[in-house]
């Protein structure tokens, strides 16, 4: 089949040489539309059956790590109850890979903050606003304060989530929000989970900043938001 492929469309697409084999520069190309094809075909035959009143099918959703396990489980699984004939598969990934994943047509949806870097040609929608909430030890000195303002982070070393590879120091979410703050940026560090960033603040290693949904996953009794 991948032979007749190749001659329909005259290049090579795998590098059989290799073990496993390997996409070509060809094959990179055509994959995305293949995937679309196949995509094409399930929307169809999908279509045609819900004409009878059966959905079914599968979805191939990406994630980032939080919202699968606070929102997106309870939600796959109402949805599974009432339409039993559609599959799901999850993806989790950091945010840059979320979008590549989508552009190459490894997901059909992807859920993650609504950063400023987007990729062109995607389609976006706001599901819900998540504030953003300080994380600290419960024997912060800002722990007992009935109002925290930005101002009151001056000096102290910010943990924030963020993505490997892109934010070494300050995640790309709060870098508008803390531009006016003199933190101190020398000590901060962007970490890729949740839970990562709960140990460091428990370590005294600085205040937290995540989303709200997020800091629900914190069973530390000496960690507050």
């Amino acid at each position: 089949h991948i032979a007749a492929l190749e001659d329909a469309v005259g290049e090579k697409l795998l590098n059989r040489d290799v073990s496993p084999p390997t996409l070509t520069a060809a094959g990179e190309a055509f994959l995305p539309h293949a995937r679309g094809v196949v995509a094409e075909w399930s929307s169809a035959v999908a279509s045609v059956r819900e004409r009878r009143g059966q959905v079914s099918g599968t979805v191939t959703i990406g994630s980032i790590p939080s919202v699968s396990v606070l929102m997106l489980a309870p939600l796959l699984a109402e949805f599974g109850r009432e339409h039993p004939d559609v599959t799901f598969e999850v993806h989790e990934g950091p945010n840059s890979w979320l979008q590549e994943s989508l552009h190459h047509r490894r997901v059909e949806v992807a859920i993650h903050p609504m950063l400023d870097r987007f990729s062109t040609g995607l389609e976006r929608r706001a599901l819900f606003t998540d504030p953003i909430v300080a994380v600290m030890r419960r024997n912060d000195p800002l722990a007992g304060r009935a109002v925290l303002e930005l101002g009151n982070l001056d000096g102290r070393a910010i943990i924030t989530t963020g993505e490997a590879g892109l934010d070494a120091r300050i995640g790309g979410e709060y870098r508008s929000l803390l531009a006016g703050v003199k933190v101190d940026e020398a000590h901060s560090m962007a970490v890729p989970q949740p839970q990562t960033l709960f140990a460091f603040v428990q370590a005294g290693m600085g205040v937290g900043l995540m989303g709200e949904l997020p800091s629900r996953m914190n069973a530390d009794p000496d960690i507050v938001t």
